[in-house]
């Protein structure tokens, strides 16, 4: 039995319960032409170069102004998140859009880091585009559908050999 009183707030004020608190802060309102913005000028390299079109801009201002912008290359499709702040660039085949990597993970996988691949805490846009502006060639000859299955498996290798690096380390201190 429920109580009507909270039912008659519930209708008549759906996003004051915690789920439509969380529909509401899941919703996109708009788009964030300041990421936008910043994005353009910081990776102009992508514009410029490889004709980069943004297909996807989303603004959520109830999620801690999280906001995600979505870049197709010819054969990459780049998610700029901006998360709390914090900026991350995920890589995908357009053609196998839902395998997100990290780019810092692509740029290992391609020989483009001299070091291993670390979970990078810099995740300024201007020090991810200074990575990848000169080896963005070779990221966009790797995504190409003939060569992605061999790009892929070589990020995978990494990724495993990186989480088991991690494991030795943490053990190492136990």
């Amino acid at each position: 039995m429920s109580n009507p009183v909270i039912s008659f707030f519930r209708a008549l004020l759906p996003g004051a319960s915690p789920s439509g608190r969380i529909k509401k802060a899941l919703t996109p309102s708009c788009s964030d032409m300041k990421l936008e913005e910043s994005v353009r000028r910081q990776m102009a390299f992508l514009f410029d170069r490889f004709a980069a079109s943004v297909v996807s801009n989303q603004y959520f201002p109830h999620a801690f102004g999280n906001a995600i912008l979505v870049i197709d290359t010819k054969y990459i499709r780049l998610r700029v998140v901006r998360d709390r702040d914090e900026v991350r660039i995920d890589l995908a085949a357009i053609h196998g859009p839902t395998e997100w990597m990290d780019s810092a993970l692509a740029l290992a996988a391609i020989g483009a880091e001299q070091s291993n691949y670390v979970f990078s805490l810099n995740r300024a846009i201007t020090s991810i585009a200074r990575h990848m502006d000169p080896k963005f060639d070779a990221l966009q000859e790797a995504y190409a559908p003939e060569r992605y299955q061999a790009f892929k498996e070589r990020m995978m290798e990494i990724l495993e050999l990186e989480n088991q690096k991690a494991i030795e380390r943490f053990n190492s201190i136990r």
